[in-house]
């Protein structure tokens, strides 16, 4: 059975299962069909387990983020990655993550902290990053970022997955 075949039949699974539990709802609907590589980031578990815990993870989180050393900031709960990627040449021609926060975050904090435009797709703020990323603001608590930032692929995701869109994950 060919890679992308199995790696389909795990995110048919993945969407319908267990595994998608509560920290990824607003999350898992909206991971693109042609999505072929997927990582799931549960940060309480993350920062709960023993090397986080030996470490001092959690204390030393927001002096990080602050200092620019890791991207996902101290109130984040989960996170999803999502990528297409050309397994044949090996390189990735789409990526998208969505992190949900504790407390309501506005985009426009990342605008300023990062340099960005501010605009609007679909009817939800979003700013254009210096570095071609997008950020959206999909829910009060929900960002997504997009790469490359281009504004009609991020506006035909936002469409293809909002609520009541046809276009679902494959049964």
């Amino acid at each position: 059975m060919n890679r992308l075949v199995r790696f389909a039949i795990l995110l048919s699974i993945f969407a319908t299962s267990g595994v998608c539990s509560a920290q990824y709802e607003g999350m898992k609907y909206r991971i693109p069909q042609d999505t072929n590589m997927l990582v799931l980031i549960d940060l309480h578990k993350m920062f709960g387990s023993p090397v986080a815990n030996r470490e001092r993870w959690m204390a030393r989180r927001k002096a990080a983020f602050d200092a620019g050393m890791i991207a996902i900031p101290p109130g984040a709960e989960a996170v999803i990655l999502a990528a297409r990627t050309d397994l044949e040449y090996h390189k990735t021609v789409q990526e998208l993550g969505m992190m949900k926060m504790h407390n309501d975050y506005n985009v426009t904090e990342v605008a300023t902290r990062y340099g960005g435009s501010m605009d609007n797709i679909e009817g939800r703020a979003a700013t254009r990053l210096p570095d071609d990323t997008y950020v959206v603001q999909l829910m009060d608590n929900l960002l997504a970022h997009a790469t490359p930032a281009n504004r009609q692929d991020v506006a035909r995701w936002l469409r293809s997955t909002d609520v009541g869109a046809t276009t679902k994950l494959p049964d």
